[in-house]
């Protein structure tokens, strides 16, 4: 699949974008990539699994989606502000090789590593058409509705009030 968007631990993986958003992060990256509700992520994998489906592959991506604009429809359904600088590769380089130092002193996993660094400067295109044809009666949740749906869970289960 590609990021998957759901709640769940929000110190970690995808979920730390949520996150990110709500701390009111000030910087973006003009990479984009392909996002999927968790919950149509889990649909998908029963339907194939109850079906006749075998010894194949599939790309399971809702929508392609630059980071700054998942990161801002964060920020809105949150009610705060959105990430407004930009980082250039270097910086995230710089970035990286902190967190890890900073990580070795902690208990704390680093906020970023090499990979997501390289990754959010990257402009990747996910192309979902073999299992829309397989499962033709399939549709994916709108991604903009499963940001503020999440963004409304994050805000239930962490005790916290939009701004």
């Amino acid at each position: 699949p590609a990021i998957i968007l759901g709640v769940g631990n929000w110190n970690e993986g995808s979920s730390a974008m949520f996150k990110n958003a709500w701390k009111e992060f000030p910087w973006y990256t003009d990479g984009t990539s392909g996002f999927v509700d968790a919950a149509d992520v889990a649909e998908i994998m029963t339907r194939l699994m109850d079906g006749p489906h075998t010894a194949e592959r599939y790309v399971i991506a809702a929508e392609n989606w630059g980071y700054r604009e998942v990161f801002a429809a964060m920020a809105r359904a949150f009610g705060k502000k959105e990430a407004r600088r930009k980082a250039s590769p270097w910086m995230g380089e710089i970035v990286w090789r902190l967190e890890k130092l900073k990580s070795l002193f902690s208990e704390a996993e680093p906020l970023l590593t090499r990979e997501t660094a390289e990754t959010a400067q990257m402009h990747v295109q996910y192309d979902a058409s073999k299992l829309l044809a397989a499962l033709p009666d399939f549709r994916f949740r709108p991604l903009a509705g499963s940001i503020t749906e999440y963004c409304h869970q994050y805000l239930v289960k962490m005790g916290l009030r939009p701004q």
